[in-house]
């Protein structure tokens, strides 16, 4: 760009001290010169300030600690930020060098008005590293379709990620993250920013982020309870999303963590009788949502290895591609 506009990186910080300053670092080490960078610490974190204070960049700005929410701290970071474009980085995620200078030109070469430009990933954790997402949108495929239609037994390959995220200031300040979700924040966020006119992009092949998954640390989306929040959470977004990827999600995300914390027959046929009073499901969705609740656990993780290796399949072409 000719004039390069200030990008906000925000980046909100709870008890990973060392893993939030490799995340700053990342984001300082971008190649977009026009930069800043806003950690907002959500929880009480004495170590924090300590692992920042060594980096000295006159970029970087530490608000001041506050016990917030995910989402809260999302949308603080963003009423703080002082550019044009903010792109959001956990505090356990990195970038790749390129990330915010390649969604840039994606942005401006959109378009749109207001586009929301995503990226591909490289997902890391005790089994290895894939690449993800397996595709991205069709040209008019509507992004709760592409997020939760299902096209095989494994997923439907689609995914945005909130370390992957580059959109206008402006649309986040009039569409602020809901802080009253404890899952589902950014699916929730993308999906009514289609709403709004602003569809998510995607800046080239090449994997831009980090995504750093620790498969012992706790998270809320496989916390006792979870599936049930996320059911009321997508029947309040019902008109957001067709009656596919209701049906979809239903039988898949939300069935596969029923499932997993013992829900029974009754879960299964909750579930399946709100697919067919709000949605479409396709055979496939049937067959996976049985499987959750009829296949043994052992060979549910059988058919997740395999999964995984095809996955290093995937990663190891993907790594070959130009952005």
């Amino acid at each position: 760009m000719r004039d390069a506009p200030l990008v906000s990186a925000v980046i909100p910080a709870c008890r990973r001290p060392a893993a939030a300053a490799r995340a700053v670092r990342s984001a300082l080490a971008q190649s977009w010169s026009s930069l800043e960078v806003i950690v907002v610490p959500a929880c009480p974190d004495t170590d924090l300030g300590g692992e920042l204070a060594s980096i000295a960049d006159p970029r970087l700005r530490i608000l001041e600690p506050r016990r917030l929410g995910a989402s809260e701290a999302r949308n603080r970071g963003v009423r703080a930020a002082a550019g044009r474009w903010v792109a959001f980085l956990d505090d356990d995620d990195e970038w790749s060098p390129r990330k915010i200078e390649l969604q840039a030109a994606a942005a401006e070469a959109s378009p749109q008005a207001r586009p929301v430009v995503s990226c591909r990933l490289r997902a890391r954790w005790s089994q290895g590293e894939l690449v993800w997402p397996r595709r991205v949108p069709a040209p008019g495929e509507a992004i709760g379709d592409y997020l939760f239609r299902r096209q095989s037994l494994f997923g439907g390959g689609g995914l945005v990620q909130t370390s992957t995220l580059f959109a206008p200031r402006e649309l986040l300040l009039e569409l602020p993250f809901r802080e009253d979700l404890r899952i589902a924040e950014d699916l929730d966020w993308v999906l009514r920013a289609e709403r709004a006119g602003s569809r998510v992009e995607f800046a080239g092949t090449e994997p831009l982020a980090l995504w750093d998954i620790e498969d012992d640390r706790p998270r809320l989306s496989s916390a006792p309870g979870a599936w049930r929040e996320a059911l009321a959470w997508i029947r309040d977004e019902r008109e957001l999303v067709s009656p596919e990827a209701y049906a979809s999600y239903l039988l898949t995300w939300v069935s596969a963590e029923a499932a997993r914390e013992g829900g029974g027959w009754k879960s299964w046929r909750e579930l399946w009788r709100e697919a067919r009073r709000g949605g479409r499901p396709s055979l496939l969705d049937a067959a996976v949502h049985a499987g959750h609740f009829l296949a043994p656990p052992k060979l549910l993780r059988r058919l997740a290895t395999w999964a995984t290796g095809r996955g290093r399949q995937t990663a190891r072409s993907a790594s070959l591609e130009k952005p």
